[in-house]
């Protein structure tokens, strides 16, 4: 019997989520000919501090780029976007704080005063999964 136990406990810590999600991300208006273009998804505490709870990087080169995020346990999420243009690792801004390179939010959130807050960008991950188009501007 505790074999039987065991050897269930063990099955359930390598098995995936039980109804994971994808979130597929279609970012348009990509400079083709520039660097990388820099995608994060977070839940709302690491929106806040600015913590990713996944990231990746994609290689220009086309105006349509697609990311995904794959084993997403149920929730609310929200995506940031840049394209390094210059390459230098960093989103670079100007005197007042505004983006000097692309960027974009889910929800295609616009920036008023300061970058949308946490309801202008969350969306929910089903089992089923979750799209997004965002518009580099």
């Amino acid at each position: 019997m505790n074999r039987l136990i065991a050897a269930a406990s063990l099955a359930a810590l390598f098995a995936a989520p039980a109804f994971a999600g994808t979130a597929e991300i279609e970012i348009t208006h990509v400079q083709a000919s520039a660097g990388p273009v820099y995608v994060s998804l977070f839940d709302e505490a690491g929106w806040r501090s600015s913590l990713p709870l996944k990231a990746t990087s994609l290689a220009a080169g086309e105006e349509t780029l697609r990311a995904r995020f794959e084993d997403l346990a149920p929730g609310v999420y929200g995506v940031r976007i840049y394209q390094d243009v210059n390459g230098n690792g960093e989103l670079d801004r100007g005197a007042m704080g505004l983006p000097k390179e692309p960027y974009g939010f889910s929800n295609d959130a616009q920036v008023r005063f300061g970058p949308p807050g946490w309801r202008d960008v969350s969306f929910e991950v089903s089992g089923e999964g979750a799209q997004q188009v965002i518009r580099l501007r």
